[in-house]
């Protein structure tokens, strides 16, 4: 897991065209790359709420009704810092957070399908594309600030 998310970020990068290639690499490799993207994740949530009407036999009724489930909420937080390729800041620690978690209610007529939103995996995926899109929008102003 802890080299998923710059896996990930690394793709976003060189997808933004701002680079010719962007690559994920361990710290001993970081030599003949012109900007170095170090990070920290700061936090990283996934809490799942379940509901329970308490009715005993009759507590599917809420349920058909159309009432929730459950509540999957997602958040992430990572700290970063670009530096060029001698080794110097490029710009100031930048923090990358979502605003608020990202939530959503699952019912029985709100689609439960394994990657979707409503499920916590596809929420976190979901909190991942949003503080990328933060990161790679900050590395991109520093860049041309340089």
């Amino acid at each position: 897991m802890e080299e998923a998310l710059p896996q990930i970020l690394a793709g976003h990068i060189e997808r933004s065209r701002l680079f010719s290639k962007a690559t994920y690499v361990t710290s001993e490799e970081v030599k003949g790359y012109d900007y170095v993207l170090r990070g920290t994740l700061v936090e990283s949530t996934v809490t799942a709420t379940r509901y329970s009407y308490l009715l005993g036999p009759a507590a599917i009724v809420p349920y058909v009704l159309g009432a929730p489930m459950a509540k999957y909420s997602a958040s992430l937080t990572v700290n970063y810092q670009l530096y060029n390729a001698n080794g110097d800041k490029v710009d100031a620690e930048q923090t990358a957070t979502l605003e608020a978690p990202l939530t959503q209610n699952v019912a029985l007529y709100y689609g439960m399908w394994s990657n979707s939103k409503t499920m916590p995996i596809g929420l976190y995926v979901e909190a991942i594309k949003t503080v990328n899109r933060d990161v790679v929008n900050g590395v991109i102003e520093a860049v041309k600030a340089e």
